[in-house]
């Protein structure tokens, strides 16, 4: 199984823009960061209940997810910001 660039970068996003974005002028399309986001929230009800619930495996489980598609999330939304900096010299954010 091939790593992501998210696992090469160690979930580093200056390290990947370097390695990947900078001499290559590579793009990040704002469907990566909207697909972790979506997944994200849709564990919003699960966890919720889980966290009610008695079920620490299953609580667990799901805070585990929601996490690593939080740090994605973060880690697409920071290499973007760094290429409209290259480009730009300001962000939208």
């Amino acid at each position: 199984m091939e790593k992501t660039l998210f696992e090469i970068a160690k979930g580093e996003p200056l390290k990947a823009f370097l390695k990947s974005f900078y001499k290559h002028k590579r793009n990040v399309p704002p469907g990566w960061i909207k697909r972790y986001r979506a997944q994200r929230k849709g564990l919003d009800k699960e966890l919720a209940k889980a966290l009610k619930g008695r079920s620490r495996e299953k609580l667990l489980r799901l805070l585990k997810t929601y996490m690593e598609l939080y740090k994605k999330e973060c880690f697409y939304i920071g290499i973007r910001t760094l290429l409209e900096l290259e480009r730009e010299g300001k962000t939208r954010r």
